[in-house]
């Protein structure tokens, strides 16, 4: 049985998978990270705003009314004992670049107790 998860949720926690390391992580990444990698991510609340005030713009008004939703959801905290494990529907937007919003379609994806297991699609 699927668990409903808004978009909000969805969007925090893969921003959170892809975007920060856990408290634990032995810092192997910094390592591998460019100059650049260091520089965007030093920039990224910035870059958020920007990309969001940029969004909202368009002239898609179903794609800028599903963003606001997502942006005006609860996020689920993964730092305490909340387990996200199970099978979840899921939906990925896309802020940035050309064209400067995009919005998917829902998919089923399973999540991993395990943070270092992928997201399963």
């Amino acid at each position: 049985m699927s668990k409903p998860v808004p978009a909000a949720a969805f969007a925090i926690a893969l921003a959170s998978w892809t975007m920060a390391a856990p408290a634990s992580a032995d810092g192997a990444i910094v390592g591998l990270m460019s100059e650049r990698d260091v520089e965007v991510l030093a920039q990224f609340d910035t870059r958020r705003a920007a990309a969001i005030a940029t969004a909202t713009g368009v002239s898609d008004t179903a794609a800028v009314a599903t963003l606001a939703e997502a942006l005006s959801g609860e996020a689920l905290p993964f730092d305490t004992d909340h387990d996200p494990s199970g099978d979840w529907r899921c939906r990925f937007l896309k802020l940035g670049g050309d064209p400067v919003l995009t919005v998917h379609d829902w998919f089923s994806c399973k999540r991993h107790a395990d943070p270092l297991l992928p997201l399963v699609i």
